[in-house]
């Protein structure tokens, strides 16, 4: 049989049985070659990159800005003409203050009411019954 598909490739049946070996041979090394060796894969590292920017200096400290103070003073006399005083993070200004719609338990996954229900399973009686036309609507 090996010397007729010699004779039909024109080649000797020598030819076709190295041929044959060279091809075992190629599968052999293919599935023993490890992609990386037993210490790691060195070869497809990424690389280090730039050094980090330095951490732990010192930074002066120049005081408060001029802007600053002077909005300071600007708000206590504000508040000495107007008799008001700001006043936050108090429990008085938070009880003002606070959000009252983030006290109420809200059910985000409500049933549907009877009617509803009703209504779907009627609509996948109808479907199954005279077929989806494109009319019925996704619950």
């Amino acid at each position: 049989m090996a010397s007729t598909q010699a004779a039909k490739m024109g080649k000797s049946l020598n030819q076709l049985k190295l041929e044959e070996f060279m091809m075992a041979q190629v599968d052999i090394q293919l599935e023993s070659d490890p992609i990386c060796s037993s210490a790691g894969c060195d070869q497809y590292k990424q690389p280090d990159g730039p050094a980090p920017p330095p951490m732990n200096y010192f930074v002066p400290n120049f005081g408060m800005d001029r802007d600053v103070i002077n909005t300071l003073a600007d708000e206590k006399v504000a508040s000495a003409l107007t008799g008001h005083a700001w006043s936050f993070k108090t429990p008085e200004s938070w009880e003002k203050w606070r959000n009252r719609a983030k006290d109420v338990d809200y059910n985000f996954a409500p049933e549907l009411s009877d009617d509803m229900v009703d209504s779907a399973a009627s609509a996948a009686i109808a479907e199954a019954q005279y077929g989806n036309e494109g009319q019925a609507y996704k619950w």
